[in-house]
Parts: structure tokens; C-alpha cells; sequence
């Protein structure tokens, strides 16, 4: 008695899969059309245009030199962040920058990384490359703008306080 319900079962679950091609369906698949969507992420993206909700690159990755100026006890002090190279979210450059005043000049490396979705960028010092008397290296802590034309912040050093950096096309 037992092996008759089973077999029973076993007789109704036998069947094609309800995923399997069989002889009247067809053997390709049309493609849509492009969607206004599509063009939202593609073409447009090409002319330069992102949607808002959508992560950006790494700025640093188009934009290896970035020109402006900081405050610290010094003064105002050009600087020039030259981007070494990047790697997805994170970023090496070295740090160059010049006080006319006092004709302080000296370079260093650095490295961080940029939320792609904030723009919110991190840079910590590295060893340096050539250092002035009486400087220290310092950190970066700032935002690159969404269009990736502004990268401001505070520098992070002793005495220091704001940057503001522009990239050279």
C-alpha cells in the first residue's frame, strides 16, 4: 500500500520544466528598442552630461593637475596637486606648492581616495620629496564638486585652515 501513493507522485511531477524551450516557442529573442533611460546613462553620458543619481567617476582620473592656493600660519601658499595615479576610489599625487614671500618651496607625496558618490576626498601625507626648513607634510579633507571643476576643503596641518583647487585642462 505504501508504494502506490509514491508511485502515483512520482507520475504526476514527470513532466517538461516549465523553462525549456520546446518545438513551437521561438529560438531567439527580440531586443528592445533604446528607452529614454538608455539614453539618459549613454549618449548623453558621452556629451558630458550625468544623471544626478548616479555614482561619478574618480575626477582625478580625467584631471591630473589641480592649480590653486591655501591658508595656513605661513600665509597664502600656491599649490599645485599633481595626480601620480589612481585606482578606482583611490588616489597617490604629490603635493608642490611655493610662499612667494619667503620663497618657500617643497613637494611631497600623498594618498587617499574620493567617495565617488559624495565627492568627499581624503588625502593623507607621504614621504617627501623636497622639503623647506621648518614645514611639516599635512593631510587633505575635502569635497570635489559634482561637474569636477572645484576641490575644496581644509588642510590638515597645524595653523592650517582652507584650500581651494581648480583643475587644468
Amino acid at each position: 500500500m505504501r508504494g502506490l501513493p509514491l508511485i502515483g507522485l512520482a507520475l504526476v511531477s514527470c513532466g517538461p520544466a516549465p523553462y525549456s524551450l520546446g518545438p513551437e516557442e521561438p529560438s531567439t529573442v527580440e531586443v528592445p528598442a533604446p528607452t529614454s533611460m538608455d539614453d539618459a546613462t549613454g549618449k548623453d553620458r558621452e556629451q558630458g552630461w550625468t544623471p544626478s543619481g548616479l555614482p561619478r567617476t574618480n575626477p582625478f582620473e580625467e584631471h591630473r593637475l589641480w592649480i590653486g592656493d591655501y591658508d595656513c600660519n605661513q600665509g597664502n601658499t600656491r599649490l599645485t596637486l599633481r595626480v601620480l595615479d589612481t585606482h578606482g576610489s583611490h588616489v597617490r599625487a604629490i603635493f608642490d606648492f611655493n610662499h612667494a614671500p619667503t620663497k618657500a618651496a617643497g613637494r611631497f607625496i600623498m594618498a587617499g581616495q574620493i567617495d565617488e558618490g559624495s565627492g568627499r576626498t581624503v588625502l593623507r601625507p607621504g614621504p617627501w620629496i623636497a622639503q623647506p626648513d621648518d614645514y611639516v607634510t599635512v593631510g587633505m579633507s575635502g569635497r570635489v564638486s559634482r561637474d569636477g571643476s572645484l576641490f575644496t576643503g581644509r588642510i590638515l596641518g597645524p595653523g592650517c585652515r582652507g584650500f581651494q583647487l581648480r583643475p587644468m585642462l
